[in-house]
């Protein structure tokens, strides 16, 4: 299943011509990294709901959810640092979100009542946040095509 929705999706995206995806509204086309960050915490059904977020907003919503759903921040974990051991980074994408969850933990941002990342989680993500950014074509190549 998470195969196919990633293979759906990219034959989407590489369907569409620059030019095209600039002309489609708002709420119908999200970045690859997403989707394929959003099928790894299995919640590819928020999809959705992350086509009405702009581009440049959705690490930090994603990085917001993470932090709600500490669950769904563990299957991200493991992608990410899956992708560390087979690409020798992750995407620059990922890392960003990373980013977002040390920033949001260190400062104490985090709104009320949404609790800390528990210290283990957080040397991971920390970690995590420090190897290479690569695009996500160098990553998937990486992996060998899977």
């Amino acid at each position: 299943m998470k195969t196919a929705l990633l293979a759906a999706s990219l034959a989407v995206s590489l369907a569409l011509p620059a030019a095209a995806q600039e002309a489609v509204p708002m709420g119908q086309v999200i970045n690859l990294s997403l989707v394929e960050a959003l099928v790894a915490v299995e919640h590819a059904d928020l999809s959705g709901i992350f086509g009405f977020v702009p581009e440049e907003a959705a690490g930090f919503a994603l990085a917001d959810f993470l932090m709600r759903d500490h669950k769904s921040l563990k299957r991200f974990i493991q992608k990410c640092e899956k992708d560390y051991k087979q690409a020798h980074g992750t995407s620059l994408w990922d890392k960003q979100v990373l980013l977002h969850l040390v920033t949001i933990n260190a400062s104490g941002a985090a709104p009320m009542g949404v609790k800390r990342i528990p210290a283990k989680l957080m040397d991971r993500v920390n970690t995590l946040s420090l190897v290479d950014g690569l695009p996500l074509e160098v990553v998937v190549q990486r992996r060998g095509g899977k």
